[in-house]
């Protein structure tokens, strides 16, 4: 989550719970499936169980310590991609980092700046859990599975894959007028340190309400590829995009 800067100076924390609603393109492959995916928000919405997306951050001057959050339980009990099979799935990310902040422009002799860059890096840690039901025993299940495995899958295939990786971006914050503001926020992680590959782009309006809490929206475009392995051969390319909206408090 981004915010335009703040007025006052000294410590300031935030805090900012935040939705992004993408349509979500791309591939899911497990156990030697390997299936396209293509999700509108509505039907991502309708699949999900519980989930969590939050941002906290600490300025101190120019000192930017940050940790970002993202938990999604996903299951479809009858997901066509899938061939019709209950499918769940768990993705989540934990982020921590550390970016300094540069002043780039100033209005006049008014010493604050108009526009900071702030360059970061951070450790990023990334969870997938997957699991297919493919069906439920039976009394004819030592019979019928060493034939029918070969044509479906039987039983129960999960796989579960965490990994640490490094985190670079940029970020872009300036004002536009008293209460408005604007962001672009531009990262990446995995740099083949790990099993993943991510890139993202966000562009943000922000409107400060009163002076603790501050309204931010705008959209997100992301790529994530992670080929972990595992005994299933986890894997996943995906491609999500849509409008974020999100609501910081300061103090």
């Amino acid at each position: 989550m981004l915010w335009s800067l703040p007025s006052a100076g000294g410590v300031q924390w935030s805090i900012a719970p935040y939705l992004w609603a993408p349509s979500i393109k791309g591939s899911a492959g497990l156990a030697g499936m390997q299936v396209p995916l293509d999700f509108s928000p509505d039907e991502l919405a309708g699949g999900i169980r519980a989930a969590g997306m939050g941002y906290l951050q600490r300025l101190d001057g120019p000192h930017m310590v940050y940790a970002e959050g993202l938990a999604l339980d996903f299951r479809d009990d009858s997901l066509s991609a899938f061939r019709g099979l209950p499918v769940q799935a768990r993705i989540g990310f934990a982020e921590v980092g550390y970016g300094y902040r540069l002043p780039i422009s100033r209005v006049g002799s008014v010493n604050a700046p108009q526009a900071t860059l702030t360059p970061y890096a951070g450790l990023r840690y990334a969870r997938l859990d997957a699991a297919v039901r493919a069906s439920e025993p039976g009394p004819l299940s030592p019979i019928l599975d060493p034939l029918l495995t070969p044509l479906i899958p039987r039983g129960t295939i999960a796989d579960r894959e965490d990994w640490f990786a490094p985190a670079l971006g940029l970020l872009l914050e300036g004002g536009l007028s008293g209460r408005l503001g604007y962001a672009v926020k531009l990262d990446a992680a995995g740099f083949d340190v790990g099993p993943d590959d991510y890139r993202s782009a966000a562009v943000f309006l922000t409107c400060r309400l009163g002076s603790n809490w501050l309204l931010v929206g705008g959209f997100r475009d992301a790529h994530f590829k992670a080929k972990p392995g595992g005994d299933e051969d986890l894997s996943l390319d995906l491609h999500a995009a849509g409008p974020k909206l999100g609501l910081a408090y300061s103090f």
